[in-house]
């Protein structure tokens, strides 16, 4: 009988454990990702690094406009979600910038929000840089 209790102990201590790693994992607020100075090493030719980008970010479902030299907005909207950044950029190097979020729990004070957002930045940024090597 004491084994059968230390093994149900055991288990139950086990089951216990592996819930909070699970629940810990779930957390839906985490830092806000912005890119910073991501070095451009090159770009195709026949392409504006403002090109690249706006291609880059139209192709993941981004409206981006040119604000001016040097500066593209980007908007995303999914479902009652959406996003605006802004996308800095140079010959060699850009950054992305969080402006403005909306139903993604982003609290501009502690710079949180939700973590499917920085997997949207994460995805353009892949983008952008898959597109400016040259073919």
């Amino acid at each position: 009988m004491k084994k059968l209790t230390s093994i149900g102990l055991a288990s139950a201590i086990s089951v216990l454990l592996v819930l909070g790693f699970a629940l810990s994992g779930c957390q839906k607020t985490v830092q806000v990702y912005n890119v910073k100075n991501n070095p451009i090493i090159e770009r195709a030719a026949d392409k504006s690094v403002a090109t690249v980008i706006m291609e880059a970010g139209s192709s993941l479902g981004w409206e981006m406009v040119q604000s001016e030299e040097g500066s593209i907005k980007g908007r995303i909207a999914l479902r009652t979600h959406s996003a605006v950044i802004e996308i800095t950029y140079s010959d060699t190097e850009y950054s992305i910038t969080l402006i403005d979020a909306q139903n993604l729990e982003y609290d501009k004070e502690s710079n949180t929000i939700h973590r499917n957002y920085n997997g949207w930045i994460k995805n353009l940024e892949n983008a952008i840089n898959v597109r400016m090597v040259p073919l």
